[in-house]
């Protein structure tokens, strides 16, 4: 096989999903050769960060009445603990997956709304926060995210007869998860918006979700 070969049958690799043929054929290639042997160890450098973040996600439980205390507004704005993300990455190859691990860990909480405020539109989409509510280099800020975001997501749009459709399902859900977790903050935001704590969550979970974007788009080029 040739390198680009090779590369595109990295993820199977390191997954075991090789029949033993590849997986000998892949092993002898990446042993002798220099760049693909530094992708494959990248490759399970970063599936071993995500499995180690994983770990470290969901709180322990008395840490939980602390959080919703400090941070649940007077309309009924709830916050519950992350579960289920077995349902959610189950299908997907350990490297795909990796990518929404790492999403996740913007925060190791997740924000929902109370019934009835539950965010519209494509999972991915930004919707910065209107104008006059928040300092400007906030509003910056997420203008900025918001171009990246758009940018990020037109790549994987173009990527598609390559990503698998459960792929493209499970970062949807993610994505989701994690723009309601925008939208709350937002909505915090709004009430104090002084509040450097919640300036700073917002702007980080923003970034983590650029990166889980960025790092979606080069597996699937791999």
């Amino acid at each position: 096989m040739k390198c680009e070969e090779i590369r595109g049958k990295l993820d199977e690799y390191v997954d075991g999903d090789l029949t033993e043929a590849e997986f000998q054929e892949v092993e002898l290639h990446v042993s002798g050769c220099p760049r693909c042997g530094q992708e494959e160890r990248q490759l399970r450098a970063f599936i071993a960060e995500a499995a180690a973040l994983a770990e470290e996600i969901q709180p322990a439980a008395d840490l939980w009445p602390e959080v919703a205390a400090r941070l649940r507004g007077p309309e009924g704005m709830r916050l519950v603990p992350p579960s289920g993300l077995a349902r959610w990455i189950g299908p997907m190859s350990v490297a795909a997956a990796a990518a929404v691990v790492i999403a996740l860990s913007a925060g190791w909480w997740t924000w929902r709304q109370a019934p009835g405020v539950v965010p519209s539109g494509r999972p991915g989409t930004v919707r910065p926060i209107a104008a006059g509510s928040l300092p400007t280099e906030l509003l910056d800020s997420e203008r900025e995210y918001a171009r990246a975001t758009a940018d990020l997501m037109a790549a994987i749009e173009g990527q598609k007869e390559t990503l698998a459709p459960e792929t493209r399902a499970v970062l949807d859900a993610n994505l989701k998860t994690i723009d309601e977790a925008l939208a709350q903050v937002r909505a915090a935001l709004r009430k104090d918006p002084a509040n450097s704590q919640l300036a700073h969550l917002l702007t980080s979970t923003h970034q983590k979700k650029v990166d889980a974007l960025k790092r979606v788009v080069r597996l699937n080029r791999t």
